[in-house]
C-alpha cells in the first residue's frame, strides 16, 4: 500500500503484522526460524556439499550446535566448506529476512596458519576469533581450574568501558572491601565472628546457614552426569564421548583425557583409580545379553 503526502502517494511499502517485543510468543517463532537453519545445513550435509567434523575412525559428525541465537558450526577446513557454509548463510538470510551480524561473529582456527585463518575469515566477513572463547556464558577451551578462567570482572566487555573507566581500580577497590570484611576495620578493631564451615553448610533447623556444600553438590552433578551416561546410550554427546574415549566404562582416565572425565573415573573413590560408591551401588540387568559381553 501507499500514503498521500500533499495528496502525492508516497513510496509503497508491504502490509504485515507482527507481535510486540518480549512477547511470550516470540522465542517460540525465533526457534522455529532457527531450525530453518539447521535444514539447510542438514540438506547441504546430505548433498554432499559440507562436511563436519568426524570423531574417531569414520564415527559420529558433529557440525552445527545450536541454543537460541547462539551457533557454533564445526567443520574441515576446505575451501568447499567454506563456501557452502557462506551459500548456507545467505540462503538463510534471504529465506527469513534475519541477518547474521558479522560484528558478533567470530572464525576459529585449531593447528591452522594464521593467513589461512584470515583469508577464510575475511571470505565470511566475521572477525578471527581466538581460544578459549564465550559461549552462553561459557567459556570453552579454558582450564577451569585456573583461577585466571574465573576472574570475570578482568574481563568486561568493549560496551561496558564507558561505565568502567578503570577496570583495575575496580578489582582493586573489590579486594578491598574483602580484606575489611574479613579481618577486620583498621577503626574499630572489629571483624566478623568466624564459624566452621560444616556448621554454615548445615541446614537452618539443624543450627547452620543453609548454605550448599559446593564439592558434595559438584560430586553429585559428576553422578548425574555418570548415570546419564549409562541411560542416555543414544543421546548426541554420549556417542561423541565414546568415540572419544572408547566404550569401555571409564577405565584408567590417564593426563591426556580432559578434566571432567578424569573428575568422572574418581568419582567416590579415595585414591587415584576408578571406583567407589557410584560404582558400588551401580549393577547391570544382563537382559537378552545384546549389550553385555564376557
Amino acid at each position: 500500500m501507499s500514503l498521500l503526502v500533499n495528496g502525492s502517494p508516497a513510496a509503497q511499502f508491504s502490509v504485515s503484522r507482527g507481535i510486540r517485543q518480549r512477547d511470550l510468543m516470540a522465542p517460540f517463532l525465533f526457534l522455529m526460524v532457527a531450525e530453518g537453519f539447521a535444514g539447510f545445513v542438514r540438506k547441504a550435509r546430505f548433498i554432499g556439499a559440507f562436511e563436519g567434523f568426524k570423531i574417531g575412525r569414520g564415527g559420529v559428525e558433529v557440525c552445527d550446535l545450536q541454543f537460541v541465537d547462539d551457533t557454533i558450526i564445526v567443520c574441515n577446513p576446505s575451501d568447499k566448506n567454506i563456501f557452502f557454509l557462506k551459500t548456507i548463510l545467505r540462503c538463510f538470510e534471504l529465506a527469513s529476512g534475519l541477518k547474521v551480524n558479522s560484528n558478533r561473529s567470530s572464525l576459529y582456527g585449531i593447528r591452522l596458519y594464521d593467513s589461512s585463518i584470515s583469508a577464510a575469515a575475511n571470505f565470511l566477513f566475521c572477525k578471527v576469533g581466538s581460544i578459549p572463547f564465550l559461549y552462553l556464558g561459557i567459556l570453552v577451551g579454558a582450564n577451569p581450574r585456573r583461577l585466571s578462567t574465573w576472574q570475570v570482572l578482568s574481563n568486561i566487555p568493549t560496551y561496558m568501558l564507558s561505565l568502567y573507566k578503570a577496570p583495575k581500580k575496580v578489582l582493586d577497590k573489590i579486594v578491598s572491601l574483602q580484606r575489611s570484611f574479613l579481618w577486620g576495620n583498621k577503626r574499630g578493631g572489629k571483624g566478623i565472628v568466624w564459624v566452621a564451615w560444616d556448621v554454615v553448610c548445615k541446614s537452618k533447623e539443624l543450627g547452620g546457614l543453609g548454605v550448599r556444600d559446593l564439592s558434595r553438590f559438584n560430586l553429585a552433578l559428576l553422578g548425574k552426569w555418570r548415570w546419564r551416561r549409562l541411560q542416555d546410550k543414544e543421546a548426541f554427546w554420549v556417542k561423541v564421548i565414546n568415540l572419544k574415549y572408547g566404550l569401555e566404562w571409564l577405565s584408567h582416565p590417564n593426563n591426556s583425557t580432559s578434566r571432567w572425565w578424569r573428575d568422572l573415573g574418581k568419582l567416590g573413590s579415595s585414591v587415584e583409580d576408578s571406583g567407589g560408591w557410584f560404582v558400588d551401588n551401580v549393577w547391570k540387568d544382563i537382559g537378552n545379553g545384546l549389550q553385555t559381553l564376557f
